[in-house]
């Protein structure tokens, strides 16, 4: 597999490091706007691979030899960059957001047949949230009634998207993979910071079958990185928690700590989301954050952006 990554940005470098732990990925091409990061991005991959460094995303989707491309760029730029590396026969791997609209995710959708797509959707791939998923499925705290999700930190504050479309896809992606369904409504306020360009948090409501109601807030006004879920069942608690050492826990309706089975404390999410990526390629099988889930967490978040746009109304998918 020869992949280009395309963006060196804090994310980019974070890929970098886990790239050089994957067996039968080469990298072909470093691609940033500016000269000045190439240099660093080179070094952390090292001797082991072969890159070229280029500020031209042609120059990555014109090498025949580059099968694959990550595209690690600013919100704004994803939907075109994977669509041109769809149209020139690439195999894309792209960070959130996938897209802004479902529209966008059609046109995607009908570029990818017969390629790799996949989404950058890390949490479905983080074991903390494939155990809190199993203890849902096993009954442990009972049918569950409400989640509470939060993504927030004291920033970086983009310039090219909202709280939403930064924070969103970690909780949608999280709610879908959890309750196995799209929301049937969906109802959202935001407030805009001072020296903000877009809503810089936002409070949202999905409203699923039976009843299960997700509180949802995405903001880059708080003091502490935050990124948890509390399932709220009939008879307790079952908590992630992806800042703290025990990232799973669960509480029973009298507080008192209850099993939560086998926790993985070294498993790290974006080694086994770039692990998938590689696999599928090689096996040409579909990814689990694909065009389907991709574009259902895209839907989710325009009903959202809808209703802040109409004034909190409630949006029915």
């Amino acid at each position: 597999m020869n992949i280009a990554i395309a963006g060196t940005g804090r994310w980019g470098k974070k890929v970098l490091h886990a790239i050089n732990g994957l067996k039968g990925v080469q990298v072909s091409f470093i691609c940033a706007q500016h000269t000045s990061s190439l240099a660093e991005a080179k070094g952390i991959i090292g001797d082991g691979h072969d890159a070229r460094l280029t500020t031209s995303f042609e120059e990555i989707l014109k090498d025949a030899d580059t099968d694959s491309v990550m595209i690690l760029t600013p919100g704004s730029t994803h939907f075109a960059m994977s669509r041109d590396a769809l149209i020139a026969g690439k195999h894309v791997f792209v960070e959130k957001p996938a897209a802004f609209s479902s529209h966008e995710m059609q046109e995607l959708a009908r570029l990818a047949s017969g390629k790799v797509y996949m989404a950058g959707h890390i949490h479905r791939y983080n074991p903390a949230v494939l155990l809190l998923r199993e203890i849902l499925q096993k009954g442990s705290i009972g049918k569950v009634h409400h989640i509470h999700s939060h993504g927030c930190g004291n920033g970086p504050q983009r310039d090219d998207m909202g709280a939403l479309w930064d924070y969103g896809p970690h909780d949608v992606t999280i709610l879908l993979h959890l309750l196995g369904s799209m929301p049937e409504k969906v109802q959202a306020v935001a407030t805009k910071g001072s020296h903000c360009l877009h809503h810089s948090t936002v409070s949202y409501w999905l409203t699923f079958p039976e009843g299960i109601v997700a509180s949802c807030l995405a903001s880059w006004e708080y003091p502490a990185r935050r990124r948890d879920c509390v399932v709220v069942g009939e008879n307790g608690y079952a908590v992630f928690n992806d800042y703290a050492d025990e990232k799973v826990k669960v509480i029973g309706i009298d507080g008192k700590k209850l099993p939560a089975g086998h926790q993985e404390p070294c498993a790290m999410p974006l080694d086994a989301e770039l692990r998938h990526f590689a696999d599928c390629v090689a096996s040409g099988s579909e990814s689990l954050t694909g065009i389907n889930q991709a574009s259902q967490v895209t839907r989710v978040l325009e009903c959202v952006q809808l209703s802040l746009e109409r004034g909190g109304e409630a949006i029915y998918l």
